[in-house]
């Protein structure tokens, strides 16, 4: 019987959920120490025991009272639910049956020789044979499971949503589930601190981007092509307080290492008489004009078009253009000989997209400098700064931390997204070595933290370091206007049709909306789904322009699926369904003709480049 079980859980996960499949037969388990003894059949039940603690896994004598328990925990309206802990899969069977409203149930089981055990023991495959989505986040790193977590999250927004663990995985899972939780809040902030960033950010950018156009660049591919040839570290130099205690030995490593300074770090190394091989900005802000009463001209620029429009106006020296993953008017209007260009992704920070950017070149080795991610000594920047501004740690904003030594110190939600980001990147490239030679600060899971003595130690010297800098000069005679007349001509043109799909769009929501406030009292499917297709009809129009699908829509995504949201009703048709998806068309074309208006305010930029 035993067998039997066994094989037709994995056959059925075998063609049903593959993942679960491949992990059951890999057989690694995160938790090699924890001992799992069954000690009954019917119900199904065990011993789970680690170095420090031993339990049962469930109520020897009061399971339906405890099941009963623990289903009371659970909210009557909640829709998506978080599980820590599969047990025997009796507490899901309970669930299914006890709260019906729940749509989605995702399972973090980390250990991998108890789910065996129960597979062996029980047929499981009922649970998922349900009208309702159930995923076993199973043996996965805690760092993964979060991630798989709150990207879930994210896209559920609107969802009521709760998390529920079970009491003996609490005792067993200590570390694993308070990790995972604690990283999981993380990168859910992360996530919004992105979508408050894009909203207040968008107009910005915008205008930076048309007034950008004017200028003269180089393609960032031909500074990323001699890159990848060298067989050195890169260093990326931040500008955190930590950044005082080893910024100049740098001056020792010019040779040996490919140094990159990014954001306010610019001006620290100018003021310190320090040089990097090449200067990282995109920050749109006029504070990203770090670049006042500096040298310019020797050491070139890498750069978003992003970036405030003075920098590039006023800087000398040789400028690399780079297109980020969520530069859409850059890519709009890119020549199509440059479209298949290394995309880089944009990150909270300079520095994130730097990382990014040398683990896609394919540094083997990357050290991180004045990355402290919280505010040592009660600063924020190291000496050299133009500004480091007092502040008032009272306020909710700050939160605190142990740092690398176990002191501790405030860091703020902005700096926990950075280092989250650093995180992912660091396990998307796990050929890249990194290490955080801060000397300071909170710790970067997966950067091994180092002196930069030590980190820098048997370095030798590397001749192409110098050429590089030969061929960046030589590269002066290469710059060029990236003017893309067609392109151009192509957005005013683009432009106008949305203005006139758009408008249209208006006058129709204007002719319904007596209809949706006062006359709308008995609603069939019929006016619905003729309502719904009306709407579809116009963003299928929207979606046939460039300019929209490549620029607008994306750009506008995040704020109009937190208006959706807003709006969103789930219930059965009626008039309530209709209007919902009323106000939220209304507010999504709102939103369209604001940054269209901005976008024809800002064509003047575009009509004098020859």
């Amino acid at each position: 019987m035993k067998k039997n079980y066994l094989n037709k859980n994995t056959s059925f996960f075998k063609v049903n959920a593959p993942f679960i499949y491949e992990t059951i037969k890999d057989n690694k388990s995160l938790y090699s120490n924890v001992k799992i003894s069954k000690i009954n059949q019917n119900p199904l039940n065990f011993i789970i025991q680690n170095t420090h603690s031993h339990c049962y896994l469930n109520s020897l004598q009061h399971m339906d009272m405890q099941m009963k328990k623990r289903i009371n925990q659970i909210d009557d309206d909640v829709e998506l639910l978080i599980v820590f802990g599969f047990e025997c899969g009796y507490f899901s069977e309970k669930i299914l049956s006890e709260r019906p409203l729940v749509r989605h149930i995702i399972i973090i089981e980390p250990c991998l020789q108890l789910f065996r055990q129960v597979i062996e023991n029980r047929d499981i495959t009922g649970i998922f044979k349900k009208d309702i989505s159930i995923t076993i986040v199973l043996n996965q790193d805690r760092h993964v499971a979060s991630q798989f977590v709150s990207h879930l999250i994210s896209q559920n927004r609107q969802m009521k949503i709760q998390y529920l663990a079970h009491t003996t995985y609490l005792t067993i899972f200590e570390d694993y589930y308070e990790d995972f939780m604690k990283h999981t809040r993380n990168l859910i902030s992360s996530r919004m601190v992105n979508l408050t960033t894009n909203s207040e950010t968008l107009h910005r950018y915008a205008i930076n981007v048309m007034k950008n156009q004017k200028c003269n660049y180089l393609e960032a591919e031909l500074i990323f092509k001699e890159l990848k040839k060298l067989n050195c570290p890169a260093i990326i130099v931040s500008a955190g307080p930590s950044l005082n205690k080893n910024m100049n030995q740098l001056l020792e490593y010019k040779s040996k290492a490919f140094i990159v300074a990014v954001g306010t770090a610019i001006r620290i190394l100018h003021e310190n008489g320090i040089e990097p091989h090449l200067r990282v900005a995109m920050d749109g802000f006029p504070s990203e004009t770090i670049f006042k009463d500096i040298d310019t001209e020797r050491i070139p620029l890498l750069y978003s078009e992003k970036i405030h429009w003075e920098v590039l106006e006023n800087y000398k020296g040789p400028k690399y253009r780079m297109i980020h993953d969520v530069d859409y008017l850059s890519q709009y209007f890119c020549p199509n000989e440059y479209i298949c260009q290394m995309r880089t992704r944009s990150g909270y920070s300079v520095a994130n997209t730097t990382h990014d950017l040398l683990s896609q070149i394919g540094f083997k080795n990357i050290i991180l400098m004045g990355q402290d991610l919280c505010y040592t000594k009660d600063k924020l920047y190291a000496d050299g700064a133009l500004e480091n501004q007092t502040l008032n740690f009272s306020e909710n904003i700050y939160s605190k931390e142990q740092n690398i030594y176990g002191e501790e110190v405030y860091t703020s939600v902005g700096f926990v997204s950075m280092r989250s980001l650093f995180e992912v990147t660091i396990q998307e490239y796990p050929e890249t070595k990194v290490i955080n030679a801060t000397e300071g600060g909170i710790s970067i899971y997966g950067a091994e933290n180092m002196t930069l003595t030590e980190a820098t130690a048997n370095l030798e010297k590397v001749e192409y370091l110098s050429q590089i800098e030969n061929h960046v000069n030589n590269e002066q005679e290469n710059i060029k206007n990236k003017s893309n007349i067609s392109n151009y001509i192509k957005f005013f043109r683009e432009l106008e049709l949305i203005f006139l799909i758009n408008n249209q769009r208006i006058d129709y929501l204007k002719s319904v909306s007596e209809y949706v406030d006062e006359k709308l009292i008995a609603v069939n499917i019929h006016d619905f789904q003729s309502f719904e297709n009306k709407l579809h009809s116009f963003n299928e129009e929207m979606n046939s322009i460039d300019l929209y699908k490549v620029v607008i829509n994306p750009s506008l995504s995040g704020m109009i699926s937190n208006l959706y949201d807003f709006y969103s009703y789930n219930g059965v048709v009626s008039k309530k369904k209709i209007e919902s998806l009323y106000n939220s068309v209304l507010a999504e074309t709102t939103e369209i003709q604001r940054f269209a208006f901005l976008l024809n305010e800002l064509k003047g930029e575009l009509e004098n480049i020859k």
